[in-house]
């Protein structure tokens, strides 16, 4: 018979199902109340004559431990088996041996192959349970045993409620948007020589440290995979092609690992702006503000002091959030990384970039709706995302597709690049490089241009009376 649903205050006591319930589990506790010796009810008054208390010496050992509180012998124990079996699965890691036996009161048969130390003290690394029969009798604990999957529909469905896909329309991008997108990946440029992407290095990385986390990564080939805009445009290798802009000032700007707290939210309206907010902790905040492990966006100076005027009183000061920004100083953000360890689940990871550009996108959308041009965005281009590890990088192009004045958000695979498992694999590790060097210098200054025709519709400013 499917087991009942637990109530809130079932799972918090992680109650195992009475059915799963042994005598080892039950009689325990028993046998503990009959060994504890039972307390002598006290007398109304105590006599004059009654005995001195016993000398300290004799209480000694028990010193350290918090004296109990006198029962009556017919009440049982408050520490009941269920709470003495939460705070067991505090104290265990999942997936260990020693988990399991505290659920199942039996040692996992897995236990008995040769490695046994590192069963017992380790969990297991495979997404796999044990024993497949067991936790699917098990539902609730099964849940616990994978997290992701649950995690990932819930993410999942919130974002498609908010009109986000991970998918193509049926129309997919407009015509002239993919032949973009063909020119940026053919296109070549200089590549930095006497680095870990040399023959003999790449080799020696890619088969020691194909499991790295994020910071390995990062530390080892981030910056030949993703070049940071910043860096290239200090080294002289990107150019600003944006005709005002001064070539002293920064027209890019990047955040690493920084949440976009000067974001709103999918659930708020885009047109909304209020103050930043630093925490996590507000009741309209269904999953935590995207916080991407590397984003590029425009500068305040890339745009104009009139233009800045104008964009005002819909992005707000640098206190204010709306949909115009990412972190503080960032406007109208279009290109985002996630770095992909050796404990990421590309599923998940895939999400929250979808979740970034989402926010990113509803921006644009937003700006070119004030204006009433917002036809003019249907299944254009307005952002792109990499997704990697050390040899695998996935390349999105993310664009909108407005219906009835209604904007959703579909993603383009672009293209992707598996070193391990092509013949071509040396020629093929600039690729993702070269087509982000191709973004900076080619895509931006056209995406730039279209921001700035629709902010030079917006009116002007009222000067105050």
């Amino acid at each position: 018979m499917a087991q009942k649903k637990l109530t809130s205050t079932e799972k918090q006591e992680f109650s195992p199902p009475a059915n799963q319930r042994t005598e080892s589990q039950t009689e325990p506790s028993a046998n503990r109340q009959k060994k504890r010796k039972a307390p002598t009810p006290a007398p109304a008054s105590v006599p004059a004559s009654a005995p001195a208390p016993a000398p300290a010496s004799q209480h000694s050992q028990r010193q350290h431990k918090k004296p109990r509180q006198q029962q009556d012998p017919d009440v049982s124990d408050p520490v009941s088996i269920d709470q003495e079996f939460f705070q067991a699965l505090l104290r265990t890691a999942w997936g260990s041996s020693i988990h399991y036996w505290i659920r199942k009161v039996r040692w996992p048969k897995s236990l008995f192959n040769n490695d046994i130390d590192h069963i017992i003290i380790s969990p297991r690394e495979s997404s796999e349970p044990m024993e497949e029969q067991d936790e699917e009798e098990d539902g609730f604990m099964s849940k616990y045993n994978n997290p992701h999957a649950e995690a990932y529909a819930q993410f999942k469905s919130y974002l498609q409620a908010n009109g986000s896909y991970l998918w193509c329309h049926s129309d997919d991008m407009a015509a002239g948007d993919r032949k973009i997108c063909e020119e940026l990946l053919k296109r070549e440029c200089e590549t930095p020589v006497g680095t870990a992407f040399d023959e003999k290095c790449f080799a020696y990385i890619t088969g020691h440290y194909g499991t790295a986390n994020e910071n390995g990564i990062t530390r080892i080939v981030g910056q030949l995979i993703v070049p940071s805009a910043v860096y290239e445009i200090l080294s002289g290798r990107l150019s600003s092609n944006i005709n005002h802009i001064d070539p002293d000032d920064m027209h890019l700007v990047e955040s690493i690992y920084e949440p976009w707290n000067a974001s709103i939210t999918l659930e708020e309206h885009p047109s909304l702006v209020r103050n930043v907010l630093y925490e996590d902790s507000d009741p309209w905040l269904t999953y935590p503000t995207p916080q991407p492990y590397y984003a590029v966006g425009f500068s305040y100076e890339a745009f104009s002091k009139k233009q800045l005027c104008k964009l005002e009183p819909h992005a707000g000061d640098l206190l204010k959030a709306s949909s115009f920004k990412g972190t503080e100083t960032m406007l109208f953000p279009f290109f985002v990384t996630e770095v992909m360890g050796a404990s990421a689940i590309k599923g998940i990871l895939e999400l929250q970039i979808a979740h970034s550009m989402t926010r990113a996108l509803r921006g644009v959308v937003e700006l070119f709706k004030l204006v009433g041009r917002q036809d003019e965005l249907h299944r254009r281009v307005l952002g792109f995302s990499v997704c990697h590890d050390i040899c695998r990088f996935d390349i999105f192009a993310h664009y909108v597709v407005i219906r009835n004045n209604k904007a959703t958000y579909y993603r383009h695979t672009l293209d992707y690049f598996d070193i391990g498992c092509r013949s071509t694999w040396y020629e093929d590790r600039w690729k993702c490089y070269k087509f982000v060097m191709a973004l900076y210098h080619d895509w931006v200054p056209i995406h730039h241009q279209r921001l700035c025709s629709a902010i030079d519709s917006l009116p002007d400013l009222q000067p105050h009376t």
